[in-house]
């Protein structure tokens, strides 16, 4: 699921590609109404664009 996250377009001429390569849970919270969660996430991303600078 978080991979899916990394391979997406951003805007019409940008797109990010990527690969988790580590997630480790580090934290847990638990509330009257959820459950808060902290997350350690190693991952190796790249954004691209075809667009100029303006």
């Amino acid at each position: 699921m978080l991979d899916t996250q990394l391979n997406r377009s951003l805007t019409r001429d940008t797109w990010s590609t990527g690969k988790t390569r580590d997630i480790r849970l580090i934290g847990l919270l638990s509330q009257e109404k959820g459950l808060q969660v902290q997350l350690y996430v190693a991952a190796n991303l790249s954004i691209t664009s075809l667009g100029t600078l303006k």
